[in-house]
């Protein structure tokens, strides 16, 4: 699970990529590049010490629900769309 304080400056890039048309929100727009597609990756350590990342997906609303990560095992894919709150990510 994300931190609060985290998932405001994740809403912050999100909130840049769509402005700047380089991610574009909705279920309509993942196959097209630009599009809504993403994945998400988290790194952790193993036993050894050694780091290592997986990507994965799960659905995710952001703090100020601005934007959803959905996962759509229907569709097989993840992607972006708005979130119904704020039109812009702000910091509380």
């Amino acid at each position: 699970m994300l931190e609060w304080g985290y998932g405001v400056q994740l809403e912050y890039a999100l909130n840049d990529y769509v402005s700047n048309n380089l991610l574009i929100p909705g279920i309509q727009n993942v196959g097209n590049r630009p599009g809504s597609y993403v994945v998400i990756i988290r790194e952790y350590a193993d036993q050894t010490g050694n780091y290592n990342r997986e990507f994965y997906c799960e659905t995710w609303m952001s703090p100020n629900q601005v934007y959803r990560i959905v996962y759509s095992a229907d569709n097989d894919c993840c992607y972006i769309e708005y979130g119904g709150g704020a039109k812009k990510a702000e910091l509380v």
